[in-house]
């Protein structure tokens, strides 16, 4: 009896990398490609009926969004493992992914053998981890893949230390992020000393920079 093909659905930002990524997969005679889908924000009622095995997620970090999309594809997938396919690596994308159950890492720059090798390991159940990745993870004494921490990374900050900076790069001054967080303006101010000494940081154009590259911000 000839081996069950993984079936894998792409749910990727930019449809000429979709229907590449399909092609060069559906070369692998251990895949068959099902339905996938360019609005990662969106509806994803088909998955429902294809009933993919793994979901290949390719994400623009760039687009500040990673985080909506990530929440967005847990809540609607329920049963296919995640390979992650980005243009590049953030902590905050390798936290929320780690934590949102993605099993497969592989980056743009990696071949279609570590796509397809991180598509195998996901339908068995195991974590695959690219070059670019590996180095940034670790597993811990309960056998649990997390980042590795560092003073400076943005995985030190707390959930409303995250929400702060995410607003002060938006542009907004201290008083309207803590109303729009309705919290006291002597808050606000803690927390954005305690941002700025955790990750190093100087000046509001620093900390811009710092939210752009972490996909925290979607500002160019």
């Amino acid at each position: 009896m000839p081996e069950k093909k993984i079936r894998v659905a792409l749910l990727v930002q930019h449809r000429i990398l979709l229907d590449a990524l399909a092609a060069c997969l559906e070369s692998s005679p251990m895949i068959e490609m099902v339905q996938g889908a360019i609005d990662l924000l969106g509806d994803f009622s088909f998955l429902d009926h294809s009933k993919p095995d793994v979901l290949v997620l390719g994400l623009d970090i760039s687009s500040g969004k990673t985080d909506e999309i990530l929440a967005n594809v847990s809540e609607q997938n329920s049963s296919a493992t995640i390979v992650l396919y980005s243009d590049r690596w953030s902590d905050f994308l390798l936290d929320r992914a780690l934590k949102s159950g993605v099993l497969g890492f592989v980056g743009k720059g990696d071949g279609i053998g570590e796509l397809t090798e991180a598509i195998e390991k996901a339908a068995n159940i195991e974590h695959y981890f690219g070059d670019g990745v590996s180095h940034r993870v670790e597993m811990d004494s309960e056998r649990t893949w997390h980042v590795k921490r560092m003073e400076n990374s943005v995985v030190s900050l707390s959930s409303r230390q995250l929400e702060v900076i995410k607003l002060l790069a938006e542009g907004l001054s201290v008083k309207q992020v803590a109303h729009e967080l309705d919290i006291s303006v002597k808050s606000v101010d803690s927390h954005k000393y305690r941002i700025m000494r955790k990750l190093g940081l100087h000046h509001r154009v620093e900390l811009v920079r710092f939210t752009i590259r972490e996909g925290l911000s979607g500002i160019d």
